[in-house]
């Protein structure tokens, strides 16, 4: 019975011991850091900073002016080059009609082709200024 009277005390000194490391703790934490008081003009300066919308329209903004160049409002020519190249590899059988005939295998055909196309639009009824570069 002494033995378990021994162990109670140790254990509710214990508990107490822990209680009190808890709220000092607590009271240390609290103290030592305290909050720090937002100003109106604080809060509306970190939600816009912070605001993602806002974010995505700054950066399409800084696009558009990027892309505001003398070409881009119609000022400058385009040019166009293609080029293709096609080959085929064909059976051929002709009659003619004296009676005589062609039969040939594997027959290549190679086909190529070049271009190059130059678009300048002298006149757009004031559209290149009114969109053109600053």
């Amino acid at each position: 019975m002494k033995c378990n009277a021994v162990s109670s005390l140790f254990e509710i000194s214990f508990m107490k011991n822990i209680f009190a490391s808890i709220i000092l703790i607590l009271l240390l934490n609290n103290s030592s850091h305290p909050q720090e008081t937002l100003s109106l003009s604080n809060a509306i300066e970190t939600s816009l900073k912070n605001n993602f919308f806002l974010n995505i329209v700054k950066n399409d903004d800084q696009v558009a002016k990027n892309n505001n160049t003398l070409g881009n409002a119609g000022f400058l020519p385009t040019i166009d080059i293609a080029a293709a190249g096609i080959r085929t590899n064909n059976n051929t059988q002709q009659n003619f009609s004296n009676g005589a005939e062609i039969k040939q295998n594997n027959v290549v055909t190679d086909n190529l082709s070049a271009g190059a196309r130059l678009n300048w639009t002298l006149f757009d009824g004031m559209k290149m200024f009114a969109t053109g570069h600053d």
